[in-house]
């Protein structure tokens, strides 16, 4: 098997077990986010909650060049020579969960406070 591909697995294993890690329940994965220092902007793929808590753990890895969280998803785009340019893991139902409910700012210890650029863009109109 060639060395790219164990690398892509030995990748989504971390990836999958960092996400394991964070608990059985939507309440427990606020509880480890939080506990952790996360914030994270709802509703935005690479600056929920989650994908600032991944970013911080799995993209230290060169290999990784980004992590993006959608709705059922991660999405690890790497960029390393070889590699198909992304990693998909499935997220659990807890996991699902807890997207769903952090984009309707159910969890607010683990919203970032808009910026002065965001407070300002709120009052421009197209």
């Amino acid at each position: 098997m060639p060395r790219s591909t164990l690398g892509r697995r030995a990748l989504r294993a971390q990836a999958a077990h960092v996400l394991r890690s964070l608990g059985g329940s939507e309440h427990e994965i606020a509880k480890q986010l939080e506990a952790a220092g996360v914030r994270g902007s709802p509703g935005k793929a690479t600056d929920c909650a989650l994908a600032v808590y991944l970013s911080a753990v799995v993209a230290a890895d060169s290999r990784v060049r980004a992590v993006y969280v959608g709705p059922e998803r991660v999405f690890i785009k790497g960029h390393h020579p070889g590699w198909w340019p992304w990693i998909g893991l499935p997220l659990s139902k807890p996991l699902r969960s807890f997207v769903a409910d952090f984009d309707k700012r159910a969890f607010p210890r683990l919203v970032r406070p808009p910026s002065p650029a965001d407070r300002s863009a709120e009052h421009t109109s197209c």
